[in-house]
């Protein structure tokens, strides 16, 4: 909600109207992706100097769908096997 405040003085009739409208789920997906897309600005504009902004985006984009990959099963499970095996082999000093 702080959020919400820094961006709209008083955001409750907004809320009140976006919720009485049936539009909250919509008008927080583009809240949020305005806010990322914001952030991303003054990380590009500050900080990347040898990207161009849509390659940026584009890079960005790309690392955010490895973040969200979903592990199938067979992954799970040998993540766990290998985790399991090294603490068999731990030996505290």
């Amino acid at each position: 909600m702080d959020l919400v405040f820094r961006e709209y003085s008083s955001p409750f009739s907004l809320l009140d109207e976006i919720i009485s409208n049936g539009m909250l789920n919509d008008w927080i997906d583009r809240f949020l992706k305005s806010h990322k897309e914001s952030l991303q600005w003054e990380v590009w504009i500050n900080k990347i100097h040898e990207q161009s902004w849509a390659d940026y985006l584009a890079e960005s984009e790309a690392n955010e769908d490895l973040v969200n990959a979903s592990w199938g099963d067979t992954e799970i499970e040998a993540t766990i096997s290998d985790n399991f095996e090294m603490m068999q082999n731990f030996k505290p000093e």
